[in-house]
C-alpha cells in the first residue's frame, strides 16, 4: 500500500485527525450494532383463546420466515402498498413457498368497496384457497383493506401484519377489526378477523414524510392522554426530524402496551367505555369529507380539540382541563389546512349518522369517561360551534393571535 507522503500528513493528517476518525468510527459501529441488535420483548395479543406474538424489532426477517414455515401455505399472496414495493420484496424471504403478489395502485382510493371487490377477483384469479396465507405490507389502509379480503376468502384465511407507517404500528394493525370505507362513512363494512403475527420495524419510519410521523404520533398522544402522563412527555421530547431508533421504539412500544391493557377486557373494541375513540367522532367526518386528503392522525387531532370545546361548552369539561388539552395537542400539530370547501356544519351534520354518539369526556388527564349525546338539532348546532372553533384553534391567525397576546403580557 503506498504511504501518504510525510508532508501531506502534516499538512491534512495530523494525529488529532486520526485519533477523531477512529471515534467517529468506534461510534457508528457502535450504532450499527445497536440498530441490527435493537428489540423488543415480545408482546401478546389475546384474542379468543390465541395469543398473537407482536415483534418489535429492527431484524423481523428470521422471525417472519419462522412463521410463514409454521403456518406451512401452499401459496402466499403478499398485498403491498405500491410505495412499499418499490423498496421491498419480501418474496425473496419465503422463496421456498409459491408467491402471488397484488400491489394496491396509488390511485386507488383508500379502503373503498371497489378496492376491496378487485382484490377479492385477483384472489380467485390466482387460486388462493384454504391453505393459503396472507401476508400485508404497508400502511394502515392497505392493512384494514387486506384484513377484510383475508377475513372474506374462504371464510377467513390467516394472515399477517408487516406495518410500515407509525400510524399502523401503533393502532390499525393492532386488534382484529378489519374494514372498509363505504360511500357515507369511515369503517362502515367490516369484520373481525384477527392476524396470525403482527411484525414491526421502527426503522420504517424513517423513509416517511414529517406530516406522516406527526400522524401517528396523534394516536400515542391519545394513548398518552387516556392512560400515560410518561408517554405525553416521551412524545413532547421527541425528535421528527432525525426520527431515534430508541425514542421512536420505546413511543411504538408504549402505545402498543396501553393499547393491549384495553384489549383485555375488550377484546373487539367495542364496548360502550370506548376511550381510545377520542377524538375520532369528528375527526372521522373530517378525514371523510377530505377524501382522505388529511392524514388520520391530523384529523383526530382536530377532533380532539372540537369535541372537547363541545363537552365543555355544554358543561362536562372544565376550561382548565380544555386549556390544557389543547396546549398538548397544539404542541404536536400545529397548524392544518381545512379545504376551503368544507364548511363546519358538513363536518357536524355528518355524525347525523348515529342518533347517539359516544365521546370521550376527560375528567382530568388519564381520567377518561364515555358520554353518549343525543344528535338533535340543537346538538348539531352546538357541534357546528365546535367545529369552528377547532378550526380557528389550527389556524395561523390564531397562532399569529397567540404571540401577540403574549407579547402584550410580557
Amino acid at each position: 500500500m503506498n504511504q501518504f507522503p510525510e508532508n501531506f500528513k502534516k499538512k491534512y493528517c495530523p494525529e488529532k485527525f486520526w485519533a477523531a476518525a477512529i471515534d467517529i468510527l468506534k461510534e457508528t459501529e457502535k450504532r450499527i450494532h445497536g440498530i441490527i441488535n435493537y428489540k423488543k420483548e415480545d408482546l401478546l395479543f389475546h384474542y379468543e383463546n390465541k395469543k398473537i406474538p407482536i415483534v418489535v424489532s429492527t431484524d423481523i426477517k428470521k422471525r417472519l420466515m419462522t412463521e410463514v414455515q409454521r403456518c406451512s401455505p401452499n401459496r402466499v399472496l403478499i398485498i403491498y402498498d405500491s410505495n412499499v414495493r418499490r423498496e421491498y420484496d419480501l418474496s425473496n424471504w419465503i422463496s421456498e413457498f409459491p408467491v402471488v403478489e397484488y400491489v394496491v395502485s396509488e390511485s386507488t382510493t383508500g379502503k373503498s368497496l371497489p378496492s376491496l371487490t378487485h382484490l377479492l377477483n385477483y384472489s380467485e384469479e390466482v387460486s388462493v384457497n384454504a391453505r393459503s396465507l396472507v401476508i400485508i405490507m404497508g400502511g394502515g389502509n392497505v392493512g384494514n383493506l387486506g384484513g377484510m379480503a383475508a377475513g372474506l376468502m374462504l371464510r377467513g384465511i390467516p394472515f399477517i401484519h408487516v406495518p410500515t407507517t407509525l400510524l399502523a404500528q401503533v393502532d390499525s394493525s393492532i386488534g382484529a377489526k378489519q374494514s372498509v370505507n363505504g360511500l357515507l362513512g369511515k369503517n362502515r363494512f367490516g369484520l373481525f378477523h384477527n392476524p396470525e403475527s403482527i411484525f414491526i420495524n421502527p426503522l420504517f419510519n424513517n423513509t416517511l414524510e414529517e406530516i406522516h410521523i406527526i400522524s401517528g404520533l396523534v394516536e400515542s398522544l391519545k394513548h398518552g392522554i387516556c392512560q400515560s402522563d410518561k408517554l405525553i412527555k416521551n412524545i413532547k421530547n421527541f425528535d421528527i426530524e432525525t426520527i431515534p431508533l430508541d425514542k421512536i421504539g420505546e413511543i411504538i412500544y408504549t402505545t402498543i402496551k396501553l393499547k393491549l391493557e384495553y384489549m383485555i377486557t375488550d377484546p373487539r373494541e367495542n364496548s360502550p367505555e370506548q376511550h381510545l375513540e377520542l377524538g375520532h367522532k369528528i375527526g372521522h367526518s373530517l378525514e371523510q369529507l377530505s377524501s382522505e386528503t388529511i392524514p388520520h392522525g391530523i384529523c383526530v387531532a382536530f377532533g380532539m380539540v372540537a369535541e372537547a370545546y363541545f363537552l365543555c361548552k355544554r358543561g362536562f369539561l372544565s376550561e382548565s382541563v380544555l386549556n390544557r388539552y389543547i396546549e398538548t395537542v397544539k404542541e404536536l400539530v400545529n397548524h392544518i389546512n381545512i379545504p376551503s370547501e368544507i364548511n363546519v356544519s358538513d363536518i357536524a351534520k355528518w355524525l347525523f349518522m348515529d342518533n347517539n354518539i359516544p365521546l370521550v369526556l376527560l375528567n382530568d388527564f388519564q381520567e377518561p369517561v364515555s358520554i353518549k349525546v343525543f344528535l338533535d338539532d340543537e346538538a348539531i348546532n352546538d357541534f357546528s360551534k365546535a367545529v369552528a372553533y377547532a378550526k380557528e384553534v389550527f389556524s395561523n391567525e390564531w397562532l399569529l393571535s397567540r404571540k401577540r397576546a403574549y407579547c402584550e403580557c410580557t
